[in-house]
């Protein structure tokens, strides 16, 4: 059940041993062990060349000296043989306390403007600072029996990804409790993933329970301690963006509710809206084709000053002859209005992505779609805003399949394949045909460009915005060509096989730094995508690309390769993307560089067409 939460008590139990084989005296032995608290680690990264000294205290030397290291640690002390651990640099110095007999940590303190380490003694005058604490971690007037042990910070797995966490230790009795404190804007989504965990147990692992005016869930674990299954119990309720854990590996329920009821009720502050969202219109695509429907994204950003969550009426009135599908959204068609509604929580984002396709009715040319609605926080109605977005999109001619949902997308036939220079580049870069398949390039760019085969095999000369060019390639082989005019943009390639291949799908995955790769949508289909949420697995094809987009608002997002294939530059803002392409069969691991020890994802890739790895942008 704890996971890495129970780390501290291992690292406890380092120290007691240590403690054992050095000798009551012997203090070089136990200087590693004193390296290994976290409070010490922490100090020792701000203080590089901090020396660390280790003294062993008497339980008569303790006795002697108890009232001035009560006052040290700020808590009344009971005369036990002790280390003092002192780790100083200059005027600085961090003092930790550890309870010889009973593996605890007693205290640690820091202390500044000192010039040496002083020898506690009747007249001692230093008054150290204590670490810091967690009011929901209560340190007096506990139930009868339990002992406050020491407060520090700890990683905990909630779901798929680590979250850190604050944590106070108690005994009782020869029996370890935890009191883990977890802070977040949505502690029920936490408790949700760390119910998510039991989903596969054969029996019903939680019931609901109430005390000190929480509702609250009875976790019921099970564990081998010695060859022997043990049930173990939690407690876990939400507060105030709090999730709250009090659990123990061996002790009765009874014990852990009298734990959990210790625990002081925090006062819910008012939500509060403070600053107003960023409302944008993002373009993909913005000319519908036969084989090209508009791609346009309505992104909204709800900043983390806000207390509360931002629910949003969003309309989008339709020109005659054209059709808008979308996420959340209904389906207009010819002079309407397509609807929906979606909530976007504090300190996160989201993104609605709208296609649009054009009927034979539709005139050529410019139109505009009217973006309009309303957002307010939370239950509140009257405090709603306005909503008002235009976007303008070009029919040059009729979608393919003005009626479905589906993305229209180049067919890989002998009708053709359509590609095109845009942003001095040639998109897609790698294209792959069939033998007899013909190639329409469009120039989208104002500079003129040129199609040049590498080998001689074709040229279209100079090519002015809005002209196409269009080559049918007979043979199978790979093709590279270029833009003589401008050759410093990267080559495009021709992959010809001698059978029909089938349409290459995109996907988009979106990733945050909390959830990690939490989504993946079908973007050829506009379906949900063959995608494992509890495994984070994609099985796709050779031929197949993923884009990763960032929906993370204060954290650079980093997407590599487990198999050292690619490392995207970083993805600093909210919406950035980075795409690659599968063109080898085998099994690709995924991960963020700036938080791994979120779940990984896993791309299985199939039906093998092609020698190379692949190519990403």
């Amino acid at each position: 059940m704890r996971f890495k939460i129970y780390s501290k008590l291992l690292l406890f139990s380092v120290v007691i041993i240590a403690i054992i084989f050095s000798g009551c005296t012997g203090s070089q032995d136990i200087t590693p062990v004193v390296k290994a608290l976290p409070e010490v680690q922490q100090f020792m990264k701000e203080h590089p060349n901090a020396k660390i000294t280790v003294t062993y205290w008497s339980k008569e030397e303790v006795a002697k000296s108890a009232q001035e290291i009560s006052q040290q640690c700020d808590k009344s002390i009971i005369p036990v043989a002790m280390y003092k651990a002192t780790i100083s640099e200059e005027d600085l110095k961090i003092v930790t306390w550890i309870d010889a007999e009973n593996r605890a940590v007693i205290c640690s303190t820091t202390e500044g403007k000192q010039t040496a380490t002083p020898t506690l003694t009747a007249t001692a005058t230093a008054i150290a600072t204590p670490v810091r604490s967690d009011y929901l971690i209560p340190t007096t007037n506990l139930p009868a029996g339990f002992t406050y042990m020491g407060i520090h910070e700890t990683p905990v797995e909630i779901g798929s990804f680590s979250i850190n966490a604050t944590e106070g230790v108690y005994r009782n009795n020869g029996e370890d409790f935890y009191i883990l404190v977890i802070k977040n804007d949505d502690p029920e989504a936490l408790i949700t993933q760390y119910k998510a965990r039991y989903k596969n147990a054969r029996y019903d692992p939680f019931k609901e329970i109430s005390f000190n005016g929480h509702k609250a869930t009875q976790v019921t674990d099970y564990s081998t301690i010695n060859g022997k299954q043990t049930q173990n119990f939690a407690v876990i309720w939400a507060t105030e963006k709090t999730m709250i854990i009090v659990s123990s590996p061996t002790a009765a329920l009874q014990k852990v509710i009298a734990l959990a009821t210790a625990t002081p009720t925090p006062t819910a502050t008012p939500a509060k809206f403070r600053v107003g969202p960023s409302v944008t219109l993002r373009p993909v695509i913005d000319v519908i084709e036969a084989n090209q429907d508009v791609i346009v994204e309505l992104f909204m950003n709800n900043p983390s000053l806000n207390d509360v969550t931002l629910n949003v009426d969003v309309r989008i009135s339709v020109p005659s002859g054209i059709h808008v599908y979308g996420q959340s959204l209904g389906q207009a068609a010819g002079a309407g209005v397509v609807a929906g509604t979606f909530s976007v929580p504090p300190g996160t984002s989201r993104t609605i992505i709208v296609v649009v396709k054009a009927d034979k009715s539709a005139r050529i040319g410019s139109h505009n779609l009217q973006f309009t609605g309303l957002y307010y926080p939370g239950d509140n109605k009257d405090a709603f805003q306005p909503l008002s977005l235009t976007y303008s999109v070009t029919v040059k001619e009729p979608s393919k399949n003005p009626e479905s949902p589906e993305l229209s997308t180049p067919t890989a036939t002998p009708a053709g394949v359509a590609a095109e220079i845009k942003g001095f580049a040639f998109n897609p870069t790698t294209i792959t045909i069939s033998k007899g398949t013909t190639v329409t390039w469009t120039n989208r760019d104002s500079a003129p460009h040129t199609i040049t085969s590498i080998s001689g095999a074709f040229d279209s000369g100079s090519l002015s915005q809005g002209q196409t060019y269009s080559h049918t390639f007979n043979e199978a082989g790979t093709f590279e060509y270029s833009c003589t005019i401008h050759p410093s943009i990267p080559h495009g390639k021709v992959i010809v096989t001698p059978t029909p291949v089938r349409e290459h799908a995109f996907y988009r995955s979106d990733v945050d730094n909390i959830l990690g790769f939490y989504r993946v949508v079908d973007m050829s289909t506009t379906k949900p995508a063959p995608y494992d949420i509890n495994t984070k697995t994609l099985t796709i094809n050779t031929g197949d690309s993923v884009r990763w987009v960032s929906d993370s608002t204060d954290y650079t997002i980093t997407i590599m390769s487990e198999n050292g294939l690619w490392e995207s530059a970083p993805l600093r803002w909210n919406g950035q993307e980075f795409t690659y392409t599968f063109i080898q069969p085998g099994t690709y691991g995924v991960y963020i560089k700036e938080f791994p020890t979120i779940q990984h994802q896993k791309i299985i890739v199939a039906t093998p067409t092609a020698t190379s790895a692949g190519y990403g942008y």
